[in-house]
Order: C-alpha cells, then structure tokens, then sequence
C-alpha cells in the first residue's frame, strides 16, 4: 500500500491523518484507491456510508495540494464482491467538510 497521508485541509483549520491503500500517478492523472472490506460490499454509490464519501473528499483535497496540475480521481474497491467503483468528481465536489 501507500501509507500514511497527513496534511492540512484547504480552507480551514482542520488537518487529516488517513491511509490510501493504492495511489496510481501518470502524467495525466491521480488515482486514489481505497479498499472496502465491507460484507456485504455496497453495489452503489447510494449504499455507500457518508463517512466513507467523506474520507475519501479529503484524501482528494490532500493529494490534490501535491498534484496541482492533474485530475484526482477516486474509487472504492469492494473485495468481498470484488467490484471497482468509480466516486464520480461531481459527487466528492458536493461533499462539505468541517
């Protein structure tokens, strides 16, 4: 895995201390991947717990202050399914933190 990610949210005070599972970096873009052990395995975005949405808007947040220049794209692997799930930009845009 990648490890550890720390850093200061932008806007606020707040600061996150997480883990990203899988990080890919091409030149076009970043990917974030964060693996779901969840049983059963949430098969839409709707069945998805906010908190996981949440956490994963501040990961975006984070790495998008290390890669300013390129779309950070995150998605869900559920392992007990196994299914990619995509977060669409438009979803983790809407998302408020703090």
């Amino acid at each position: 895995g990648v490890g550890p990610v720390a850093g200061l949210l932008p806007g606020s005070d707040a600061t996150l201390a997480g883990h990203i599972d899988r990080l890919l970096v091409t030149r076009d873009r970043v990917v974030i991947l964060d693996f779901k052990t969840n049983r059963p395995g949430a098969r839409h975005l709707e069945e998805v717990a906010p908190a996981y949405l949440r956490q994963m808007r501040a990961y975006q947040l984070i790495v998008g202050q290390i890669f300013p220049d390129r779309p950070i794209e995150c998605a869900f692997l559920w392992t007990e399914l196994p299914a990619l799930m995509p977060i669409p930009d438009a979803t983790l845009q809407a998302i408020r933190l703090g």
